[in-house]
């Protein structure tokens, strides 16, 4: 019986992700019908296939280092970088390499794993080019301003100072 709910569960889940993907005029309601037509010519089983695949969909490498990368805010992806998830990508880094991690007590670290982990799996994946490599400088960029804005306006200007030498560095040499 548990597994006759699990199944329903999931044909309903079925029902709503079809029916989003359809048009619907909220004015004209032949468009729902038709939405429901389809969906009782649907075999169930097809339909438990359909929405499986739909929830157990793998991300690609690709997907994940731009979701890492660019959509994940710093701590995330720390605590990903941390447990190494997923275990399919370059995590290493040598931190802000020749530079401090923290200069004038800043912390830029996890700001340089970014940036490493952007550079290693581009690399990696054949897609580094050189406006790729902008936008993960531009992104190392951001997330250095985002530490500084953590700090007072005095504080704040000195560390973007610090940043934007960063940002610099990297512009100039980050691709040898």
């Amino acid at each position: 019986m548990k597994y006759l709910a699990s199944i329903l569960v999931i044909l309903t889940l079925g029902v709503h992700v079809l029916t989003a993907a359809l048009p619907v005029d909220l004015e004209r309601r032949d468009t729902i019908d038709l939405s429901r037509d389809i969906l009782a010519r649907e075999k169930p089983e097809s339909l438990y296939n359909r929405v499986v695949s739909l929830l157990t969909r793998r991300e690609t490498d690709r997907e994940a280092t731009d979701r890492l990368l660019f959509n994940t805010d710093i701590d995330t992806f720390e605590n990903d970088r941390n447990n190494q998830s997923p275990n399919t990508l370059d995590w290493s880094s040598d931190g802000c390499t020749d530079a401090p991690n923290s200069p004038g007590g800043f912390h830029f670290l996890h700001s340089c794993q970014r940036h490493d982990f952007g550079y290693r799996n581009y690399k990696a994946q054949q897609r580094f080019t050189d406006d790729n490599r902008l936008m993960i400088d531009d992104n190392f960029k951001t997330d250095m301003h985002d530490e500084c804005h953590k700090y007072g306006v005095f504080k704040r200007d000195i560390c973007k100072t610090f940043a934007n030498s960063y940002y610099d560095a990297v512009r100039a040499v980050g691709n040898l």
